[in-house]
């Protein structure tokens, strides 16, 4: 595939309004083909530029001109596989494909699947460290974080330490629900837990 930035044009610090009428103008030459051979794939071409382009600035963060990291774009479209497969429960494949990511050029979206991929398999304590650095690397991704807390959750067996908050043990309320639900599956079976209740 093309450099995006390259099909419609335009610099890599291209502003959105920069970057929409670079397509506007693209879009209005593929139509200038007054449907020639070629107008179609054309016009495929700079809807996709258009589209990965807007999907790496929403994935990333950040926007181009706000120091967009162009090696994200690098590896787009291995991530997007990677996403792909685990979808599909092919967790040896995504692995496989995701560790051709060369060291250097590992970032929050990696590190991310990668822990993905970690959890799908029951390796939580890696899980958790690869979606740690995920967070660190990107703070801003809600999607990253949710990932780090849920972990956090189910390692500590899903309870809080103290009201909204997160980590290991249980409150009051936790102790209380787990004997009212404990009560109702005895007494469903003529036993009694809670004798008062």
């Amino acid at each position: 595939m093309r450099d995006p930035y390259e099909v419609l044009g335009v610099s890599r610090d291209a502003s959105d309004e920069q970057l929409k009428a670079a397509y506007r103008q693209r879009a209005r030459e593929a139509a200038a083909m007054n449907g020639g051979v070629g107008m179609s794939s054309r016009m495929d071409e700079i809807d996709n530029a258009y589209d990965t382009i807007l999907s790496w600035r929403r994935n990333s963060g950040s926007y181009v001109n706000n120091g967009y990291n162009y090696q994200y774009d690098a590896y787009e479209s291995t991530y997007q596989s990677v996403r792909s497969k685990l979808n599909s429960r092919h967790y040896s494949e995504a692995d496989i494909e995701l560790d051709t990511v060369p060291l250097p050029d590992r970032n929050a979206e990696w590190y991310f699947l990668k822990g993905s991929i970690q959890r799908r398999k029951g390796w939580l304590s890696d899980a958790e460290s690869n979606f740690e650095r995920a967070t660190r690397l990107d703070p801003s991704n809600s999607e990253y974080a949710q990932a780090y807390n849920d972990i956090q959750d189910k390692k500590n067996g899903g309870y809080r330490t103290s009201r909204g908050g997160r980590g290991s043990g249980c409150d009051t309320c936790d102790c209380c629900t787990t004997l009212c639900v404990l009560d109702c599956c005895c007494e469903s079976m003529d036993m009694d837990c809670i004798p008062c209740c």
